[in-house]
């Protein structure tokens, strides 16, 4: 069996973040979001993985992934025409074999084996995992009967069901033909969502796993807050690491500090991450608070935050927000420019 990842978005919502950074390999809790859905394929040992990617982060794509115990082959999607155009363009990769596709900033906690278990006990023609929303209208929704699929719909205005299709699918190679039979949408793409429901009008056996535990979509910046607190729960382990700088500082539960880092008259209430070569000075970093590096912490006082690579902050306090070099990105979405010694401008 094989993976495929689709990371050929442009992100355009997380904007400035995504001017320079492919949204792929934007950090979450200090990792690039791509590297979640790589672990959840290479845990169920699947090391011979497809990546979708756009011709302008191939490069950043590659650079980023080498050294993964992997077989990376990429696959550009030369336009951006839908899910189910990047799924096409992966079929010289996929040739005979089954895979799993996930996408490159989707993040959940399940473990794939559940899904893989009932796809080798059913052998349905595709399996997809499904979450229970309260509003589905922005997402893919399925009808079920039982956890048969009968009928699919791409961003209905009435939904049917609240089973939103979440990205967490197995296909078989027959995907590729019910890919082919499929048109462009209203609004211009080929959805993968389509080309699923032609299976089903095949009287093919689409199957339907709930998922349990948290899952996040991380296309805005509110869901990238939110997500901020799963992924600090995958951290496998937490060490203070040998060579730090720390005067005056008093460290509790899990606080991981990578060399080059200065502690410097703080307080850090894990679970806490910081990178190598920042500074934190009279600050104090409470309950999922990641630090990227080469940041500079002054008088701060922080709750669920993300600090990304190169930042200055001075003399702030945040609750569920993300930091960036020039800005603050509150969980509301809204963004307040930060001077160059890290204070809020004006």
């Amino acid at each position: 069996m094989k993976g495929l990842i689709l990371a050929a978005g442009r992100g355009t919502r997380l904007s400035p973040l995504t001017d320079s950074v492919s949204k792929p390999l934007l950090p979450l809790a200090n990792r690039p979001l791509i590297s979640y859905p790589l672990e959840q394929l290479l845990r169920v040992g699947i090391t011979e993985i497809g990546i979708v990617a756009n011709p302008g982060n191939r490069d950043a794509l590659e650079a980023a992934l080498e050294g993964t115990p992997a077989r990376l082959q990429y696959i550009i999607q030369p336009e951006p025409l839908g899910l189910a155009h990047a799924v096409g363009c992966a079929r010289d990769f996929i040739g005979d074999s089954e895979f799993v596709l996930l996408f490159a900033d989707n993040i959940f906690l399940q473990p794939l084996e559940t899904g893989l278990a009932q796809w080798r006990e059913l052998r349905p023609a595709a399996l997809i995992h499904t979450i229970e929303l309260e509003d589905p209208r922005a997402f893919g929704v399925a009808v079920l009967d039982g956890q048969r699929v009968v009928d699919l719909e791409e961003k209905p205005a009435a939904p049917r069901s609240n089973h939103g299709v979440i990205g967490i699918d197995i296909f078989t190679k027959e995907i590729f033909s019910a890919i082919d039979s499929i048109k462009p949408s209203p609004r211009g793409e080929y959805e993968i969502t389509d080309a699923m429901m032609e299976l089903v009008r095949r009287s093919r056996h689409v199957h339907s796993v709930p998922l349990l535990g948290p899952w996040y979509d991380t296309g805005t910046f509110s869901d990238m807050i939110r997500a901020h607190h799963c992924a600090m729960d995958m951290v496998p382990h937490f060490e203070l690491a040998q060579g730090i700088e720390q005067r005056q500082t008093h460290t509790v539960f899990d606080v991981d500090v990578r060399p080059g880092a200065s502690l410097l008259g703080s307080r850090l209430i894990g679970p806490v991450l910081v990178e190598r070569d920042s500074e934190v000075r009279d600050c104090v970093l409470e309950e999922y608070v990641s630090v990227g590096a080469d940041c500079r912490l002054l008088s701060c006082h922080f709750t669920n935050v993300q600090v990304y690579p190169g930042s200055r902050a001075s003399h702030l306090i945040a609750r569920n927000a993300l930091i960036a070099p020039g800005l603050l990105i509150s969980a509301d979405g809204s963004l307040l420019p930060l001077d160059e010694h890290g204070e809020l401008a004006g």
